[in-house]
Parts: structure tokens; sequence; C-alpha cells
């Protein structure tokens, strides 16, 4: 809501009601690094000339990209809690039952997940590109542009850091090598639905535990790999973004998500022999029906059930 001030050329503003910028995923500190960010936006807009507006301006679209990438992040957290719910359902379920779910929505929201989050990397190395009299639009090829800027400033090597601790992104947002990331994929191929592994899934244990299960697409967890990129995305956007404004930065561990994932993996437990314990597995969904197999996992995932 814009007031008039005595001053016709200027606007007080209220903020009324809508969502925080980084959707309540994201930890204090964090937090406080990202309304740093802001603050010191405002303050410097104030008396910015404007070719400095634009540097701002910038700035606050790195921001924002990361905003819509935190957005999806959010609506995966949410996905997750109606599957768990979902399984809390089945404990009232015959004993051994077992749903399997396409979710396809948030097969939609991971695909957009992806997709953000592989463009604010790239707004961002837009932005640092600059900085070094560069240009380049592509994450992949950010760590060259800041070994050419040499080392006489002093903000590349803290740069060069960051980013040597981000190595996650590569295989998920970036290719890597001549393995096209699962981003690539569904950017240029095809659909979460077309590679996956096996769907969303719970488990009846016994009357008091489930498991859930992750979906996996081309070998990716949707639920694990939501988390992780709302950890490494927030980590190298706000700290880049912190040494270009001189602001404080953080270690990786203070970007863990306000989110305690409770599905599991199957991939990570399923093993070639027979371990006492076997779990059916839907691995896609057909127009007539679904897919399964049968899978031998390490009784170890059991120690992951909730009840």
């Amino acid at each position: 809501m814009g007031i008039m001030s005595d001053n016709p050329k200027q606007f007080e503003y209220l903020a009324i009601g809508g969502e925080v910028p980084h959707h309540g995923v994201l930890p204090q500190r964090a937090v406080e690094q990202y309304r740093s960010i802001q603050q010191y936006l405002t303050k410097e807009w104030r008396t910015s000339n404007e070719s400095r507006q634009r540097w701002l301006w910038s700035i606050n679209g790195c921001l924002d990209k990361l905003s819509t990438t935190l957005m999806q992040v959010a609506r995966m957290r949410d996905h997750h809690d109606r599957l768990i719910s979902h399984a809390r359902e089945l404990q009232k379920a015959p004993p051994e039952a077992h749903i399997a779910l396409a979710a396809r929505e948030a097969c939609g929201d991971f695909e957009s997940l992806l997709l953000q989050g592989r463009a604010a990397l790239d707004r961002l190395t837009w932005f640092v590109a600059a900085e070094f009299n560069q240009r380049c639009t592509r994450f992949s090829k950010l760590k060259k542009v800041l070994s050419n800027a040499g080392c006489q400033n002093p903000s590349v090597p803290i740069l060069l850091h960051i980013l040597d601790q981000a190595l996650w992104l590569e295989g998920v947002f970036v290719d890597l090598g001549g393995l096209k990331a699962l981003r690539s994929f569904v950017a240029h191929q095809g659909g979460i639905s077309e590679a996956m592994d096996n769907c969303f899934g719970v488990s009846r244990v016994d009357t008091q535990t489930v498991l859930v299960y992750d979906c996996q697409s081309r070998n990716v967890p949707l639920l694990e790999t939501s988390w992780q990129s709302a950890k490494f995305l927030s980590f190298v956007v706000l700290n880049s973004l912190s040494v270009v404004t001189k602001q404080t930065i953080h270690d990786l561990n203070c970007y863990d998500p306000l989110w305690d994932n409770l599905s599991v993996v199957p991939s990570q437990y399923i093993r070639p022999r027979d371990t006492g314990l076997s779990l059916p597995l839907i691995t896609r969904m057909i127009p007539d029906g679904f897919d399964i197999r049968t899978c031998y996992v390490d009784p170890a995932i059991l120690q992951r059930c909730v009840k």
C-alpha cells in the first residue's frame, strides 16, 4: 500500500500480508543473511545514482530467482507432508498393506524446482561475471570466469571456495562430464514421470510403523534432492552476494532447511541377494495400471520407519 508523503516525489510503503521471500524454508541464520542483503539494497538505493541502482537491481534479481526456487522447495515440502499423512492413515490398514502415488503435481513442482534452480545459478553467474568485466550466463563456467579474473581481487579466492563446497550441484543442475544433469533432461528431453525408477510409496510394517518411499527419477530422489537444493542453492547465492556487498558469509551447515524429511530413498537400501526382507516397489504408473518389482532390501531400512 502506498501513502503519499508531504514530498510529492516520495512514497512510504506498508507491506500487508504476503509470503516471506524465503517461504519459511531457511533456518534463522540464513534468514538473517537474506534480510541483511535486502537492508543493504534499501539503504544504498536511496543515495545511489542511476548506474548504481541498476547494479543494486541486479542483486535484487538474484534474490528474486532464489526466492522463486525456495517457493518450489516449500511446495515439495507440502507434498512430503501429505505423503506422511497418507502413511499414518495406512497404519489402520490390513497387515503388509502398500500404497503407491503417481503424484503428478509433485513431479511437476520438482521439474519447476530444477528449472528455477538452474535459472538462479545462471542469473548469479551473469551478475558475478560482470563484477570482473566478463560476460557469462552459464553457472558451469563461473569457476573459469573467476580464475581468469586473477588473484589480485581478494573476492576471487572466497568465491572459488564457496563454489568448491557446492559440488553437489553438479549432476543435478549442471552437466557432469559426459553425463547430462537431470535438469538438462527435463529441459530438453523428457519429464520426471517418463524416467521414473519408482513412485512415491508407503508400506505398512506393523500396527504402529510404516515406511515412506521417496520417488526417484534417473536415480535422483525428488524429496531428498529438494531438501539439498534449498541448502546448496541458498549457500551459493546468499554467500556470493554477501561477498560482493561485503556482508557476513556463513558455513554450509547454516543452511539446513526447516524440513525433517522422513522419507527413505529405496536405491540406498536395495541389495542383489536375499536379505530376509523384501519390499514391492511400484516403478511407474502406466496407462492401463502400473509396473511393479519386488526388491531385497537391507534390514537397516526399518530404522527409518515412521510411527
